[in-house]
């Protein structure tokens, strides 16, 4: 599978099994503008000596210029319709997830992932686009076994394994001609999806603070006179920084992505190519999938 098809999409995932605000990001650019995307990105991370770039590693000033970089570079192509973020989040206190017996998070995960791609090979670029598709390979999702199904267009997949079965009908509904887990450090896109995935269920899980601290950033807005500002960790310093950036920087360009008005980062308008998007329960039926017994798994 060699062929690139006329579009590449890379994916990350952020707090799948941990805390309340869990997402995955992808992000996608026509293959003809690929090249010159990565090198750009690659090129911005290297100006400050960043060797891999993610939410786990934004923690000092370095990583904070280098981030901002990296969404002021995202928020550039994006605009001028060479790349497209898309963030999914979910909200494990919902009902969806919520009190599920035996609730099975890699499973969900899957799920999650199979929204986000549906979306964007279904939605966000032109129709008859064909696809590689190249989430982290330090990821959940047994994407290799996902890959063998490729050509076979689904039929080897074991629908016992439920972190799979969601995402068995990319093969068979979408015109993916590759799907190859990369190491995140040698493709600069990966990492932007990482930053992306991170700082979604971070604006949701730390606004209040961020609201705090934000008079004290220099911002017009507020306080009431007798709260104190937050002490802030370093790396909240740093990731607020950059979250303030981001917003400042989505206004400006009239993305419409919102902070205030859902105390987390979120786009009113999906077509637009910086997308935070929170995920709904689609009906009363649609619940966090669960973990088979083991007596079941073992016949």
């Amino acid at each position: 599978m060699g062929a690139r098809g006329s579009h590449v999409a890379y994916a990350d995932e952020s707090n799948w099994n941990v805390g309340r605000y869990r997402s995955v990001a992808a992000v996608s650019v026509p293959a003809a503008e690929h090249d010159r995307v990565a090198e750009r990105c690659s090129d911005l991370l290297a100006e400050s000596s960043v060797r891999e770039l993610g939410w786990k590693y934004l923690t000092g000033a370095k990583e904070r210029f280098a981030a901002i970089k990296i969404v002021d570079a995202a928020i550039d192509e994006a605009c001028a319709g060479n790349l497209r973020v898309d963030v999914l989040m979910w909200d494990m206190q919902d009902e969806r997830h919520r009190d599920v017996f035996r609730r099975d998070d890699a499973a969900n995960l899957s799920r999650m992932y199979h929204h986000l791609f549906v979306s964007i090979l279904r939605s966000r670029w032109p129709d008859g686009s064909t696809w590689s598709l190249h989430p982290d390979e330090q990821s959940e999702v047994d994407w290799t076994t996902l890959e063998r199904t490729i050509d076979a267009k689904g039929a080897s997949l074991v629908s016992r394994d439920p972190a799979l079965d969601s995402l068995r009908d990319l093969t068979v509904e979408f015109r993916l001609v590759q799907l190859v887990p990369r190491e995140s450090h040698l493709h600069p896109l990966i990492q932007v999806a990482d930053l992306f995935a991170g700082i979604m269920p971070y604006s949701y899980s730390s606004y209040d603070v961020f609201e705090l601290w934000l008079p004290s950033a220099g911002d017009q807005a507020t306080l009431d006179g007798t709260t104190a500002a937050p002490k802030l960790t370093g790396s909240d310093q740093v990731r607020f920084t950059v979250l303030r950036h981001l917003k400042d920087a989505c206004s400006e360009r009239k993305l419409y992505v919102s902070l205030k008005t859902h105390r987390g980062l979120r786009t009113m308008n999906p077509e637009m190519p910086i997308n935070f998007w929170p995920y709904e329960a689609q009906s009363e039926q649609d619940r966090a999938p669960t973990r088979r017994p083991k007596w079941w798994r073992d016949t």
